[in-house]
């Protein structure tokens, strides 16, 4: 009893971590959006970035497969198209559009991903709160 009470403590105290790095990536990037604009100039990406968003991509589209919530895939979806962006933005394609897209794909995939964590956190807080009043 002690083990899942301490595992869904646990648990929580992830999805916790996820949501707030969540708004706070969201933040920082509605912070980028008012300071330099949508079509702002941005550093490069690092070649190890690039394929590190290619992994993500990939990693979301196999994720569709399992996870059929909703808000679930909305937040893979936008996330694969956020790091697509972010894997041509790598490979030096530059354009306004793509820049713009680019910045509201993240900002939208971080309002979703803190949705998704919250939704889990509290799911979990339900889980330990249940399993705590059974005897």
């Amino acid at each position: 009893m002690l083990l899942r009470t301490t595992t869904n403590r646990l648990i929580l105290a992830v999805w916790l971590v996820v949501f707030l790095a969540a708004v706070g990536l969201a933040i920082e990037t509605a912070g980028q959006i008012l300071r330099i604009g949508f079509f702002g100039e941005r550093p490069p990406l690092s070649m190890f970035q690039t394929l590190l968003r290619v992994v993500f991509a990939v990693a979301a589209i196999g994720l569709l497969l399992v996870r059929h919530n909703v808000l679930d895939r909305a937040t893979l979806i936008v996330g694969a198209a956020a790091a697509g962006s972010s894997v041509l933005f790598g490979l030096g394609l530059r354009s306004a559009a793509l820049s713009a897209f680019r910045l509201l794909s993240h900002l939208i995939l971080y309002v979703l991903a803190a949705a998704v964590a919250a939704r889990f956190a509290n799911l979990a807080l339900r889980r330990s709160r249940i399993r705590e009043s059974v005897p």
